[in-house]
């Protein structure tokens, strides 16, 4: 161990982030429990996220919005007229990506494309009147589809489970945008 914790310093490598904070790693009896396909934390995160996310979509869909044109909304929402480039590092994905959408909510109705005044070469991405107007039912639906899949966890237990993923973010940080990052890593310590 303390052969390879040299080489490790000698490498200019920084290490495992447990040595890089100054903790001892943490210690698992089974370390293939980690890495459980069903049980696992990343397993749990990834089905629950799943569920999560076709029960949006089954709601998004009673207004014609696919679960993909839900996350360019809600960014939308909150800040209109963002560029392509923008809008991908808010979400999350890459721009091919984002372009398929921007093309599906154009073809639908909800967005448009207008060329930015101070700079020609930019084209920014305006929510078109239908897309404001399902703003306030689309966000009661989220509301009430997140009440429901929360109903049975105490507050308490809501806002560690809150605390406790943010700063799993906070050690993902180079696999994350930093426009997403930043937002929900906000007033955590680092």
């Amino acid at each position: 161990m303390a052969r390879a914790q040299s080489k490790i310093a000698g490498s200019g490598r920084q290490g495992s982030p447990t040595e890089r904070v100054g903790r001892s790693p943490r210690k698992s009896p089974d370390r293939a429990s980690d890495i459980d396909l069903f049980n696992s934390v990343p397993a749990l995160m990834r089905q629950v996220h799943r569920g999560l996310s076709r029960g949006m979509e089954q709601r998004a869909a009673k207004y014609g919005i696919s679960i993909g044109t839900w996350y360019f909304l809600r960014v939308l929402w909150e800040e209109d007229g963002l560029t392509q480039s923008e809008l991908s590092e808010r979400i999350g994905i890459v721009g091919p990506t984002t372009v398929m959408a921007i093309n599906r909510m154009v073809r639908d109705g909800l967005a448009v494309r207008l060329t930015d005044p101070d700079d020609r070469r930019k084209g920014r991405i305006y929510l078109t009147a239908r897309a404001r107007r399902l703003k306030t039912k689309m966000l009661v639906e989220a509301a009430d589809f997140v009440e429901q899949a929360l109903a049975s966890i105490p507050d308490r237990e809501i806002r560690q489970l809150r605390t406790t993923l943010r700063k799993i973010a906070l050690n993902l940080k180079p696999h994350l945008p930093s426009a997403v990052f930043s937002r929900i890593t906000a007033g955590l310590e680092r």
